[in-house]
Formats: structure tokens, sequence, C-alpha cells
């Protein structure tokens, strides 16, 4: 089975989703054929990625959410994929499986997202959406590397995640999309977010008397 990974992430090695894909991909049957591909990365024309698309049995995208959406990164390369296979006149025979994470507590705010990589099918002839999974406290995750799965913060999303790699490794399709967040307490998670945030103004020279600023109100 030839498999491809896409990182839709605009921070590209160093985002969350990189690291999602490397333990999806870390339980791939051995006898698959694994490419990677990240649309952040410009030094392999877009052109490229879209031929090999065009020759995998599976994709699997991966992609912080932005807005309730997909980023615009992600929109213009699947715009351009699909351009190429209309004029190409190309069926692609694929299934296509989306992970998306977002900086909310909830996994759930991904659906929406979810749902538009599931109309993006609709588009492309012979294109299958396999299903996905929604995770959050993404940037919790990302940074969690040193944590084993089996530890109980993680083990939630290590289920959902567990489930999308049997049914990829089968050739199937999700009945549902799944969602997950790590086991940890709401409160502290969002006060943990908000210290990064005051951290990070820090490193940037912005300090809290200018944290609550509105240079652009309307007088």
């Amino acid at each position: 089975m030839n498999i491809v990974l896409i990182n839709g992430s605009p921070k590209g090695e160093k985002s969350c989703s990189k690291y999602l894909l490397e333990v999806v991909k870390s339980y791939f049957d051995k006898e698959n054929n694994v490419y990677e591909i990240s649309i952040a990365d410009k030094r392999i024309k877009d052109v490229d990625k879209f031929h090999v698309l065009t020759n995998c049995d599976n994709i699997v995208i991966a992609f912080p959410l932005y807005v309730d959406c997909l980023p615009s990164t992600v929109i213009k390369f699947l715009e351009g994929f699909e351009k190429y296979t209309k004029e190409n006149n190309i069926k692609c025979d694929s299934r296509i499986y989306g992970i998306v994470n977002c900086g909310f507590y909830e996994g759930k705010q991904n659906r929406q997202a979810l749902k538009i990589l599931r109309n993006f099918t609709n588009h492309i002839e012979k294109l299958r959406y396999g299903g996905g999974i929604g995770i959050g406290t993404g940037p919790f995750i990302g940074n969690s590397s040193s944590i084993p799965w089996q530890a109980k913060i993680k083990s939630s999303i290590k289920e959902v995640l567990d489930k999308l790699i049997d049914v990829i490794n089968s050739g199937e399709s999700m009945g549902k999309d799944l969602y997950a967040e790590a086991n940890m307490n709401k409160v502290l998670y969002m006060q943990a977010g908000n210290f990064g945030w005051i951290s990070s103004g820090f490193k940037n020279k912005v300090y809290i008397t200018s944290f609550n600023k509105k240079p652009y109100k309307i007088k």
C-alpha cells in the first residue's frame, strides 16, 4: 500500500501536526510505502507533490485549526490539487484521512474543519473521505514528546489515533469522525495557556501593561 502523509502546518517540522504524523507513521504495517509531504516546504514544487498524491492508495493530512477552518496554505494546496486533477483528467482512486489539532481544550472544536475536508472529496473524482480525528489541547500534545503515550494524560488521544491507524492499515473508512483531548483539568490548561501568552509577550518585549491596549479602537 502506498501512503502519503501531508503536514499542513505552516510551522513545518516543529509542529504538533508533524508530531502526530510521526506517531501514526510508526504504527503502519512495515510492508507499506510511506511518502511524506510538507506544504510549507517550497523546495519541492507543488506539481511534484500532486503527482505523488495521484499515485497513492491513502492520504493522511494533518493540520492545525485556524478560525474553525483549514489554514489558508492548506486550502490553496487542495485547490491546486483539484485543478491539477481536472486539467490532467486524473481520477484519484484514494482515501483521504484527516488529523486536526487545535488550541482549544475540546477536540470537537475541530468538527467544522473535518466537514470541510469531507466536502473537498466531492470535488475530485473517485477520491473518498476515510474519516478523521479532532484533537484538542494541541499545544500541550505538540510539546509532550517526553511523556509516553501510555500515560493517562495522553491515553484518550492515543485511543483515537489507534482507531485511525487501524482503518488506514486495513484500507477502510471510519464510521464517524472521532474527537479527544488530553486528560487534564480544563481550568489548569487555560491558565497555562494564558501564562504562555504572557511569556511570549515578554520574549517579544510586550509587557502586561500593553496587553489590553487597543491602538485601533475607534474613538
